[in-house]
């Protein structure tokens, strides 16, 4: 039996022999392994936000106050005609057609 020295590189040698031979694998592994746990986690938060889980259940109130909705009114619907825009002298309207 040989006495107690150990040499590191004795050790280390079989270890980058296997990286040297498995580097592609080991690298597919690893790629594989990051997507699935991505798409776990993606899966995880779809499911998440779509059962409600951590949403807000506060009810928010609904209502305009009065001057509100008469502002709104007040407002011109698309069927409606505008005004004509009064442009300065020598100036266009890039937005007629």
């Amino acid at each position: 039996m040989k006495s107690g020295n150990l040499d590191l590189s004795s050790i280390l040698k079989p270890i980058g022999a296997g990286l040297r031979r498995f580097h592609t694998t080991l690298f597919i592994v690893a790629i594989v392994i990051g997507l699935a746990v991505a798409v776990l986690m993606l899966r995880n938060t779809i499911n998440d936000a779509s059962s409600g889980i951590g949403s807000n259940t506060k009810t928010t109130s609904t209502t305009f106050d009065t001057s509100t909705m008469d502002r709104l009114k007040d407002y011109h619907t698309s069927d409606d005609t505008l005004p004509a825009v009064n442009l300065p002298s020598g100036r266009i309207n890039p937005f007629t057609e």
